[in-house]
């Protein structure tokens, strides 16, 4: 599965060229920009548990440009 998002990385979609900088990453990247998102997002409140689905949902949230 490749997704569409709009920060810069390898291009992986063979479609229409773009002009707004988006960029295809495959699915299995996407989720490690997030996971690594949420990692710094854990360290700087010192790894305190019980916020890690918040950490992930903020996390997607900046990746894909919502916040």
């Amino acid at each position: 599965m490749v997704n569409k998002l709009s920060i810069e990385g390898e291009k992986e979609y063979d479609g229409d060229e773009n002009t707004n900088n988006e960029v295809y990453i495959k699915e299995e990247h996407r989720k490690e920009i997030i996971a690594m998102t949420a990692y710094f997002k854990a360290e700087q409140r010192h790894f305190e548990p019980g916020h890690e689905m918040e950490d992930w949902l903020e996390a997607e949230a900046e990746i894909y440009g919502l916040v």
